[in-house]
């Protein structure tokens, strides 16, 4: 293969080396992933340079800017600035710098993907060597259909890879053409074309599905969350068992044709918050079907299989939404627990709240309603002062606020005001009665630096399920930061909880210093916890 560029200057400069590494690094990943993508070199009469914002771009021979703009990296930002992809994969129309498709991947969470049309594939080498996609490329996250006969290369990597799933949105920037637009007819009948092939599919493997041998379908996402981990938890459990897991978090894992491929060989299902409801249409109900649900989100009974089960730490909640008892097995988190110090952790007694937060400034878009805005204000400052104002009914919180203010429910955007207020509040709220209280209190996760009041106890981000146990290991106690009372996955650490007793958070500080002094306070009504061998019985 021949160098990208052919003749380099006499002496290199950071930003030539940077593009030949970018490109070459790319090069190697695609190969693994798109073996057949023909990536050609780049002339030798540009410039590379860093940009004005310091991304890396080039000039050609009369010293004009790649797309016409020293500033690629600002401009991808801003015009992006509202970018929103619901779906598993978006299809990028026609990017013209590398800096556009790091901006939309940085944008998207790290389970999506992108597929990026390149219609001019002289363009391709360019946005391979803007930018380093090698950590994207090799998670599934970036894919490229290039040249010509784009369409018949999106129709024949749609066949090679089942597994990823058709894009639900495009990504079109402000500045694309006439000649950018022409891409989206034939690209939805491309799209069309493989959604109706892989219904054909589907019903096939459905319809002629028949239980045998013992190989367990394990569909569970596999990247870290904090506090919300519940796939890896169930992969560690049937770890050594027979089992084939479906990830979906992997992109190219997510397609309803991979889980119909992957359970026609298999006995039964076993997922992580993922009930059959979820996937309609995609299974036979006569494969067994186990859901273990982690929190308090219940799959409908409604389309339950015959032989479907559910594992919950909330059995009343399954009961009251129409599952039989018999179909429920009651259980909590397996055990975690980290390599435990001494009785007090090393260093002077402290706690740790860990969980990710962020400031509770009213969103820009909620100006334009007034009275969701005042509503904002007024929960932000009710939990500011009375974190314990709030019970477990988040719902019953909220509605009381909301009447008060003579809000309608109807197209009330409740779960955001829930998840980007309510519990972000009601947490920041403990950790502001405990600092007050001088109790000596380290605060994990993301966002306490970005608030001045906190910044000082803010201990940096939690990045894995081993920096975790870590934390958990080096410290007296660990905070129950959550308004609810029933099983968390912080129970399974090891360490003593602190968490609130009553409606009014009674005994609090108490109960803190008393953990500071070595000493548990009063557990939580326990449940047996998840276990490989619960989970294989519930199939035999």
């Amino acid at each position: 293969m021949s160098s990208p560029l052919a003749n380099p200057p006499s002496a290199p400069t950071l930003a030539f080396l940077q593009a030949n590494s970018n490109l070459a690094l790319n090069r190697s990943a695609i190969h693994l992933t798109q073996p057949g993508l023909i990536i050609g070199d780049l002339p030798p009469d540009v410039e590379w340079v860093f940009g004005r914002d310091r991304a890396l771009t080039c000039r050609d021979r009369d010293s004009q800017w790649l797309c016409g703009c020293s500033l690629p990296r600002r401009a991808a930002a801003e015009m992006m600035q509202k970018l929103d992809i619901a779906g598993a994969v978006a299809c990028f129309l026609s990017p013209t710098h590398g800096s556009q498709i790091r901006v939309a991947l940085d944008k998207l969470r790290k389970e999506q993907a992108i597929i990026a049309i390149v219609p001019d594939a002289n363009q391709l080498p360019f946005l391979l060597a803007c930018d380093s996609f090698e950590l994207d490329l090799q998670a599934h996250r970036l894919w490229f259909v290039i040249g010509e006969p784009w369409a018949d290369d999106m129709r024949e990597l749609f066949r090679i890879e089942p597994g990823l799933s058709t894009p639900s949105q495009f990504i079109r920037l402000p500045i694309a053409d006439e000649t950018t637009d022409a891409l989206i007819a034939p690209s939805q009948k491309v799209f069309g074309e493989a959604t109706a092939d892989r219904s054909t599919t589907i019903r096939t493997l459905r319809d002629s599905y028949q239980r045998q041998g013992s190989q367990i379908c394990l569909l569970a996402p596999s990247q870290f969350r904090l506090w919300d981990d519940a796939g890896a938890a169930l992969a560690d459990l049937l770890a050594g068992h027979d089992a084939i897991h479906v990830d979906v978090d992997d992109p190219k894992q997510t397609s309803s044709l991979k889980l119909a491929q992957s359970v026609h060989g298999c006995s039964a299902i076993v997922s992580a918050n993922i009930g059959r409801s979820n996937l309609q249409g995609v299974l036979n109900d006569s494969v067994p079907f186990i859901t273990w649900c982690s929190g308090e989100r219940i799959p409908d009974f409604n389309h339950a299989g015959p032989l479907d089960r559910i594992i919950t730490a909330y059995p009343k909640l399954a009961l009251a939404i129409g599952w039989p008892a018999q179909r429920i097995t009651p259980a909590t988190w397996p055990s975690d627990h980290p390599t435990k110090p001494g009785p007090s952790g090393p260093g002077q007694p402290n706690l740790a709240l860990i969980t990710n937060t962020h400031p509770l400034d009213p969103p820009a878009d909620l100006i334009e309603f007034s009275s969701h805005r005042l509503l904002w204000e007024l929960i932000s400052a009710d939990l500011s002062n009375d974190p314990f104002s709030l019970a477990d009914d988040i719902d019953a919180f909220l509605s009381r606020r909301m009447r008060k203010l003579d809000i309608a429910a109807e197209a009330f955007p409740t779960q955001r005001f829930i998840n980007e207020l309510i519990l972000p509040a009601y947490q920041q709220g403990v950790a502001r009665i405990l600092i007050r209280a001088k109790i000596p209190l380290a605060l994990f996760g993301a966002g306490w630096d970005r608030l001045p009041e906190f910044a000082t106890f803010a201990a940096g981000k939690v990045t894995s399920r081993e920096n975790l146990r870590e934390i958990a290991s080096a410290h007296t106690g660990l905070v129950h930061s959550w308004p609810s009372f029933g099983p968390h996955p912080i129970d399974t650490l090891g360490r003593p909880i602190l968490r609130r007793r009553g409606s009014h958070g009674t005994s609090f500080l108490s109960d803190a210093r008393q953990i500071l002094t070595g000493r548990s306070t009063p557990p939580v009504e326990t449940l047996p916890t998840l276990s490989a061998k619960m989970i294989l019985s519930l199939l035999a």
